[in-house]
C-alpha cells in the first residue's frame, strides 16, 4: 500500500525554489521547504517519514549517506531511498561539525528529492507550456516556439544548470533565441574561459 500512497504524495507535492543564493546567482529549495510541504501530505495519507545518516569512507574521503524511509502507518510497509554527499575537506568559516552538518543537509535534500520526484533544474516559466515537447533532464524542448533568453531570469538559471549537466549550446538554441552577448557568455561558461 505504501507505493500507492507514495504515488499520491509525489503527484500532490509542490515545492518551489523560493530561496536565492546571491553568491551563485541561483534559486533553490531547502530541506525545510521540502519538509514543510510534505508534512500535511503525510498526515493526509497516514504516513510518516524517518531520516537518518551514516558516514562512509570511500577512497579515503568521508561521505554522508542520507537514508529516507516513508512508512505507511496503516500496514507498516515502507519504501527507502538514499543519497550520498561528500564532505568538503575544509570550508571557510565552518568548523568540522558544521561541514558535516551541511553535507548531511545536502544529502538529505537530494534523498527526499529522489523519493518525491522533485526536479533538480528549476521551476516552470510563467508561460503557456501546452506545447512542450520532450524533456531531457529538465531542459524542456518546445515545439515551434522559441523564447528570448534573458540573463537573470529563472530560465537563464535552468540553462546554466543544464549546460553544467552536459547540454550543448545547440540544445539550448532549440528552445531559446540567444543574443550574441548571452551566447558568448554561455559559451565561455561551457569552455571554462
Amino acid at each position: 500500500m505504501v507505493y500507492e500512497k507514495l504515488t499520491l504524495i509525489q503527484n500532490k507535492i509542490k515545492v518551489s525554489k523560493s530561496k536565492y543564493n546571491k553568491f551563485g546567482n541561483f534559486y533553490y529549495r531547502s530541506i525545510e521547504d521540502i519538509q514543510g510541504a510534505l508534512k500535511p501530505l503525510l498526515e493526509k495519507y497516514r504516513c510518516c517519514l524517518y531520516i537518518r545518516d551514516e558516514i562512509e569512507v570511500i577512497n579515503g574521503r568521508n561521505y554522508v549517506k542520507a537514508i529516507v524511509r516513508l512508512v505507511d502507518i496503516e500496514d507498516n510497509s515502507y519504501v527507502e531511498v538514499s543519497a550520498y554527499a561528500c564532505e568538503a575537506g575544509e570550508k571557510k568559516g565552518m568548523d568540522v561539525s558544521q561541514v558535516t552538518g551541511s553535507t548531511s543537509s545536502y544529502a538529505r535534500k537530494y534523498a527526499l528529492g529522489g523519493l518525491l520526484l522533485l526536479d533538480d533544474i528549476g521551476d516552470a516559466d510563467n508561460m503557456d507550456n501546452s506545447n512542450l515537447g520532450e524533456t531531457k533532464q529538465g531542459l524542456s524542448v518546445q515545439k515551434n516556439v522559441k523564447i528570448v533568453l534573458k540573463e537573470g531570469s529563472d530560465a537563464y538559471e535552468r540553462v546554466v544548470k543544464a549546460l553544467q549537466n552536459g547540454y550543448t549550446i545547440e540544445d539550448v538554441k532549440k528552445k531559446y533565441t540567444l543574443s550574441r552577448d548571452i551566447e558568448k557568455k554561455l559559451l565561455s561558461m561551457v569552455s571554462g574561459k
